[in-house]
């Protein structure tokens, strides 16, 4: 690291930049350099992380990981077991599919791996 990175959460931190681990900040050494250019990217990164994990969060709390512990679900019967309203619930469920937080195969909704290994009631009440 450079005396202008920092580490913060396993994230780099590059001339106040918020960068993934992913990107490297490659995108904003650039910026950084040039004074004059202003964009609203922080600000996007910013946005689009609040929104994953309002979406993430949401799930957790409304039992879709747990809902589908015993299989895959077609949307109906998922929006009913976790008691969503149907006016949204295909673009919560898609979403979350976008996220990498559900898989969506044949119009059914399952967990993807992660999710079913980590996010449903039986592992976090038993840890296994």
């Amino acid at each position: 690291m450079t005396d202008d990175t920092l580490l913060l959460f396993g994230m780099r931190i590059l001339s106040r930049r918020f960068c993934t681990p992913l990107n490297e900040c490659e995108p904003y050494k650039e910026k950084a350099m040039k004074l004059d250019v202003v964009t609203p990217d922080r600000i996007m990164d910013l946005g689009h992380a609040f929104f994953a994990s309002r979406a993430l969060l949401s799930a957790v709390e409304l039992g879709v990981f747990t809902a589908l512990a015993d299989g895959p679900l077609d949307l109906e019967a998922l929006r009913k077991r976790v008691g969503i309203h149907d006016r949204g619930a295909r673009d919560f469920l898609d979403a979350l599919v976008a996220l990498g937080m559900l898989v969506r195969q044949d119009g059914r909704y399952a967990n993807s791996a992660e999710t079913g290994l980590y996010l449903h009631t039986a592992w976090t009440q038993t840890g296994s």
